[in-house]
């Protein structure tokens, strides 16, 4: 394993920010993983998986320890078999390397629902488990039957659905230090057809609502829940509530925050939970714009927005 030093991570992550990791590796292998982790001890350095680089911000001074990237669970090349995903009868296992959008497309070949909402979701598996990915029709964590992990001194784990502690883009793994290696699901048996227009659906839904002509990293802001709100405000939005929560970017939304610039930081016209790297953007001009955005927030409605992006190296 090669260990690099002062890499750039921007072209890493899909919102294009960030410095440089003061030690970089890429890691195929649960061996090269414990290689680095190992080397990281060594340097006395603090470590930080990176998977897909969706739903995080880098700071615009990088990462100082090592940022060990995560190669595992990429297609299969020509005449090569590929043992990332495995399929037996209604369980589906996956290396959490495995891209969320190549899982949804296993599972829906092998007549298996349960996953279509996630089509179009960019990311890793591992991402998707440790923040509970999700919409309101269905989440990861509904379906995990099993979590495979690692823990920094070496020791592996399987961690049932229940000590997963999954909650709203919430996970055991945002407050531990374990590396998530596999996980298995259970999903239903079901027409491939059908399967695949509810596919179709969300991804023609993800097209035409969220702005992928630019770099983002998904919705940045947790849904709020109604009681945050103003009593007047409760009634008055009574008609956008759902499951007790009111969507972060409506609110954004209302707050006139649509089409708002920070340099090259802005909030999305399409969708207003979205920011995006309009060009040139920093990780300085996101944080000034999130924190605009959270202020002006609970300002006018008396919810304090809480953030589900992953803020690395600040």
């Amino acid at each position: 394993m090669i260990i690099k030093k002062n890499v750039l991570l921007a072209p890493y992550t899909s919102f294009k920010i960030g410095g440089a990791a003061k030690y970089f590796c890429e890691a195929e292998s649960e061996d090269d993983l414990r290689e680095a982790l190992k080397k990281a001890r060594e340097l006395n350095a603090r470590f930080f998986i990176l998977g897909g680089g969706s739903n995080i911000l880098i700071s615009d001074t990088g990462f100082n320890g090592m940022v060990i990237r995560m190669k595992g669970g990429l297609p299969a090349q020509a005449g090569n078999s590929s043992d990332d995903i495995k399929i037996s009868d209604n369980i589906i296992w996956a290396r959490a390397g495995v891209l969320l959008g190549r899982l949804v497309e296993q599972s829906w070949k092998a007549g298996l629902s349960g996953l279509e909402w996630a089509a179009g979701i960019p990311g890793t598996l591992g991402g998707a488990i440790r923040g509970n990915a999700g919409i309101p029709e269905g989440t990861v964590g509904n379906i995990v039957r099993e979590v495979r992990v690692l823990s920094p001194d070496g020791e592996i784990k399987e961690l049932s659905q229940n000590e997963c502690r999954f909650g709203y883009r919430d996970s055991v793994f945002k407050r531990g230090n374990d590396i998530i290696l596999s996980a298995e699901f259970f999903l239903t048996k079901d027409d491939p057809i059908e399967i695949k227009k509810r596919m179709d659906e969300r991804l023609n839904f993800r097209r035409n609502k969220h702005p992928l002509e630019y770099p983002s990293a998904g919705c940045v802001f947790k849904n709020v829940w109604t009681p945050q709100l103003k009593p007047r405000f409760q009634e008055k939005f009574r008609d956008f509530i759902k499951n007790d929560k009111i969507s972060a970017g409506f609110l954004i939304s209302e707050a006139g925050l649509k089409g708002k610039k920070i340099g090259g930081a802005m909030v999305s016209e399409k969708h207003a939970n979205f920011l995006v790297n309009a060009g040139g953007a920093t990780a300085e001009e996101m944080i000034i714009l999130v924190s605009l955005i959270k202020q002006k927030v609970r300002n006018n409605f008396g919810a304090l927005l809480e953030e589900e992006i992953q803020y690395v190296g600040f």
